[in-house]
């Protein structure tokens, strides 16, 4: 029974999701269902992490009522949003071969098979090696506190719980699924953890099909699948993989909605804009880079786009923001004094760490393979895309770029103020930041190398079926 309890508070998140973009999309997001259900999944964590943040805020304790009830509300309006279901989950050119050519039928499937070796060794290598114990004493610690005692107070226990400021999306999604197992067994923030791995296989593919074709797509998906950074940390309890896949949905759909220009994409894009920004400190700093992004082409494209950005990022983040200041949750590396660093060592060890981020990111050797082999598809993709002019990359690169400023500057200011974490943070933490914008740089790859410049008036002669097919979509 607690099992089959478990595995319904899994599946409630997509449900919830689905229900909450038919609601608000026109459109479906993806042409692919898998990429649909991905990020519906995706949508639903994000729901339940603020419909749990605001029942502590008004009751003072958690509980998963209010997440049925708007379970309730969206299934009575059933008769608007049913027709858009179908849209969402009806698939539509997945796997496709081009007629007669056996070869290239042969290579994706054992592309495909590849995938799938690569998913069951995650998984059985994941569920072997256990919860890390950075996952206990940052986020699964938190979640049994929160079962246990059926609230989130245990975060103002300072001698206890270790950043309490951190964002509450994992924590509040095991508490979720612990409430109905009644079991605080680890296999449940991993099972959450393999979830979040197969959306990020799925958004990453959807993703790549919407601008370049089949092949490639999933050779990069495939890389995706394959690397060891990846599969280490995704079953281990971290929210470095759930992180990563958030960045990633907003990536895509700003780079839609502003570059293509596609205002079926707006929907889709607000939704991550509100809710990534719950995951990890560090998708807060990327929501940011996206709206100073948005906010760059609000001005060119004369939209207004940014505002109700904007109103959606705050709108995403308000109740953690507000429980933080009532509860006066602090992060100890803005409240604690700074070390004996000078000036000059801060600047030694911004050159030291960026030195670092650039050895592990193209760092190629036996135990990374797919990491070494996809920053040359990043190095040449960047190259090709400059030469083609590939409007897409633009917005793209930026947002990593202004993203790795923000690893560099708090990994400063963290060495500053406690010099000795200085190892920690110049291996393991470098290795998961690299991690969180992996997906992206190897979507960046996949468009700099296999697809052409966006056109003006619509695909020309050249363009992929999947550049026809996004240009022929309707807009609202």
């Amino acid at each position: 029974m607690s099992l089959l309890a478990g595995a319904f508070a899994l599946a409630v998140p997509l449900v919830l999701g689905l229900l909450l973009l038919a609601l608000t999309c026109a459109h479906a997001p993806y042409r692919l269902a898998i990429g649909n259900f991905a990020l519906a999944h995706l949508v639903g964590c994000g729901a339940i992490t603020i419909l749990l943040l605001l029942n502590q805020l008004v009751f003072g304790k958690l509980s998963v009522l209010p997440v049925y009830g708007a379970l309730l509300i969206l299934l009575s309006a059933w008769k608007h949003i049913g027709p858009r279901m179908s849209l969402l989950v009806a698939s539509q050119r997945g796997i496709e071969v081009p007629v007669g050519s056996r070869r290239n039928a042969t290579v994706l499937k054992i592309l495909l098979l590849f995938i799938g070796i690569c998913v069951l060794a995650t998984t059985l290598s994941g569920f072997k090696a256990g919860l890390g114990w950075d996952a206990w004493s940052f986020w699964q610690l938190k979640a049994r506190a929160f079962y246990i005692e059926g609230n989130m107070l245990y975060l103002k226990d300072t001698a206890h719980c270790f950043h309490p400021e951190y964002p509450p999306m994992i924590p509040l999604l095991s508490y979720w699924v612990f409430a109905h197992a009644r079991s605080t067994a680890e296999l449940w923030p991993q099972i959450i953890g393999l979830t979040f791995y197969l959306d990020l296989l799925a958004i990453s593919y959807a993703s790549l099909r919407l601008w370049i074709d089949t092949m490639p797509a999933l050779a990069c998906t495939a890389l995706v699948a394959s690397s060891r950074v990846v599969q280490k940390y995704a079953l281990a309890g971290y929210a470095d993989v759930a992180a990563s896949v958030f960045m990633l949905a907003t990536a895509v759909f700003l780079a839609r909605r502003f570059v293509d220009k596609d205002k079926t994409a707006g929907p889709p894009l607000l939704w991550m804009l509100a809710v990534t920004c719950l995951v990890k400190n560090e998708t807060i700093a990327w929501t940011l880079a996206a709206l100073l992004i948005i906010c760059g082409y609000g001005v060119i494209q004369r939209a207004r786009a940014a505002l109700i950005s904007i109103g959606a990022f705050a709108a995403g983040l308000l109740p953690w923001f507000w429980l933080q200041h009532v509860w006066h949750l602090r992060d100890e590396m803005t409240t604690k004094a700074a070390g004996s660093l000078s000036a000059s060592t801060a600047f030694a060890s911004a050159l030291d760490i960026a030195t670092h981020l650039a050895k592990y990111s193209i760092g190629i050797g036996p135990q990374y393979p797919a990491w070494g082999l996809s920053q040359i598809l990043v190095i040449t993709g960047l190259i090709l895309a400059a030469r083609h002019r590939n409007q897409y990359v633009l917005p793209l690169l930026l947002l990593v770029m202004l993203q790795f400023i923000s690893y560099v500057v708090v990994i400063v200011w963290a060495i500053w103020v406690d010099p000795g974490w200085t190892p920690i943070y110049m291996n393991d933490t470098l290795y998961r930041c690299l991690l969180q914008v992996y997906p992206t740089a190897l979507l960046l790859a996949g468009l700099g190398c296999f697809a052409s410049a966006r056109p003006l008036n619509g695909p020309d002669a050249h363009a992929t079926e999947a550049q026809k097919d996004l240009a022929a979509a309707p807009v609202n």
